[in-house]
């Protein structure tokens, strides 16, 4: 019984910590997702979708410089979601290394 409790309680104290380095990760990730896309050309989204991708990866940036890994990946996350949502509506496609083709 006490080994049960004691292996609950350690899981509970550790997945914060868990979470906390899936988040970074996944930050980081999504930002290097976002450094190889940044260098392709984006004139193929319109002025406003283009506009709020770059503010989400500035505000993903900032976060990131920040330490907080959490905002980080949600604004990183929605840039790329944007991209290739726009990506998809205008018959593009990202591929994995960031640069963009024809369907």
């Amino acid at each position: 019984m006490k080994s049960t409790t004691l292996l609950a309680t350690a899981v509970l104290l550790l997945s914060p910590a868990i979470h906390a380095n899936q988040s970074s990760n996944s930050c980081e990730n999504n930002m290097q997702e976002l450094e190889g896309i940044e260098a392709t050309d984006l004139n193929y989204l319109g002025e406003g979708a283009e506009q709020q991708i770059q503010d989400h990866i500035r505000q993903a940036k900032a976060a990131q410089e920040a330490g907080d890994m959490d905002a980080c990946f949600i604004h990183s996350s929605k840039a790329l979601r944007e991209i290739r949502g726009v990506g998809e509506e205008e018959g593009m496609e990202v591929n994995d290394s960031g640069t963009t083709q024809n369907q």
